[in-house]
């Protein structure tokens, strides 16, 4: 999907039977997957290496849907009798159940597309510093609510809705007090050093955001759905990417280690 400064995406990239829509759910993801690549070399002064991950994650995504939609278009097209009774009775065995239809939902949309399988997605959960629990890197960054005063709620993806990488730390209200002065030390080296290019946003599993003064958006988790769904604990550090995917996960506020992974995504030689 690359050739030195050349990119393809959807229909140029990827040429199949359009059962299902995926030609279309896949472009989509092409085009973001690369628009926030361009982006960050070009305007943000991220390495050209940046770059590559757009042929590593998209291509092999896209290998697999053309043989699915081929396998599903070869289903539709049976003359066997038998054969189609055998593929009418398996469909109206399993389509009923709930799992069975989430899980067609999400590989028809491509919601269920994650990037595990790449090589900077696996360094990064080898990492001595990454999180033994929750989401990893390459994962889909699922929705949750949030709260920000003046409004009954926040879906998480308004807030990822901004062009730029956004890093969130997840405390535990009751551990605050103990830590102020680290997470906004850690606050403070990341604006120092990243300024408008890294969206910083602090999430709190209860309370009230206007008692976390740390020089950053403080968000409330008053559904756990942040907890829950990324798998967040106290001293959690989630940095993800424009189009929804989660570069990092790790914990602690260590200056210099998280400083040094932010900076490889955005001005790094190598990632």
């Amino acid at each position: 999907m690359r050739r030195g400064r050349v990119f393809v995406a959807g229909d140029a990239a990827h040429s199949h039977s359009p059962a299902g829509g995926q030609g279309m759910n896949s472009g989509l993801q092409d085009a973001y997957n690369l628009a926030w690549r361009l982006a960050s070399v070009w305007l943000r002064n991220s390495s050209e290496t940046l770059l590559d991950g757009y042929n590593e994650e998209r291509h092999p995504v896209n290998e697999r849907i053309q043989r699915e939609t081929d396998a599903m278009f070869r289903s539709f097209v049976l003359e066997n009798p038998l054969l189609k009774t055998g593929r009418d009775l398996l469909l109206r065995s399993l389509l009923p159940f709930s799992p069975v239809q989430r899980e067609l939902g999400e590989s028809l949309s491509n919601i269920g597309v994650d990037y595990t399988f790449t090589k900077p997605s696996k360094a990064e959960r080898h990492c001595e510093a990454a999180a033994s629990h929750g989401l990893s890197a390459g994962a889909r960054v699922p929705d949750a609510d949030l709260w920000r005063p003046g409004e009954p709620y926040l879906r998480l993806y308004e807030v990822l809705r901004q062009p730029n990488m956004s890093l969130f730390a997840y405390v535990v209200a009751e551990k605050l007090d103990a830590e102020r002065s680290l997470i906004e030390s850690l606050m403070k080296r990341l604006e120092s050093v990243f300024a408008h290019r890294l969206a910083r946003t602090i999430v709190i599993d209860e309370g009230l955001p206007d008692e976390v003064k740390v020089g950053v958006e403080v968000l409330v988790d008053y559904k756990g759905q942040f907890a829950s769904r990324l798998g967040a604990a106290h001293g959690s550090l989630f940095l993800i990417r424009p189009d929804g995917y989660l570069a990092f996960h790790r914990t602690g506020w260590t200056h210099e280690k998280i400083v040094a992974r932010v900076e490889s995504w955005l001005v790094a030689e190598s990632i």
